[in-house]
């Protein structure tokens, strides 16, 4: 297959994953779309997931850029936020506060057909297993 495999709307850094059906994440600067696959050929547009702002510390504007773990804990996806930003995503300050970059992460659930996440849920540690002699 030749050309793109997603049109439609601007968007950068695709991130694509298996978790009980094959999905991807782009980045389309107002949160992160949500596609689906059957086939890992054609894609279906679904909802956005961290598009709006969440409650805990420097996790108040859009997630940005993606990636996505999982592992026998479920599926996780790391982000980050510009937290000198508006949920707009508009600068509240000009220099370091509206540059400086906060890394989050959040649970992503399977459910009616798409992705959803729930970004202020409290995750306990460690959220991805652990590997070596200590298990």
């Amino acid at each position: 297959m030749r050309g793109p495999a997603v049109e439609g709307a601007a968007h950068e850094g695709p991130n694509v994953f298996a978790f009980a059906a094959y999905w991807m994440l782009v980045d389309e600067w107002h949160g992160l779309r949500v596609l689906h696959s059957r086939d890992l050929r054609t894609w279906e547009r679904q909802g956005l997931v961290l598009d709006r702002p969440g409650q805990r510390a420097d996790d108040t504007s859009y997630g940005f850029h993606a990636d996505v773990v999982t592992s026998r804990l479920g599926a996780f996806v790391f982000y980050f936020t510009h937290p000198g930003r508006s949920a707009e995503g508009t600068a509240h300050h000009s220099g370091y506060d509206d540059r400086r970059s906060s890394i989050q992460v959040a649970r992503l659930r399977a459910g009616a057909g798409t992705l959803v996440c729930d970004r202020d849920e409290v995750l306990e540690a460690p959220v991805l297993p652990v590997e070596g002699p200590e298990q």
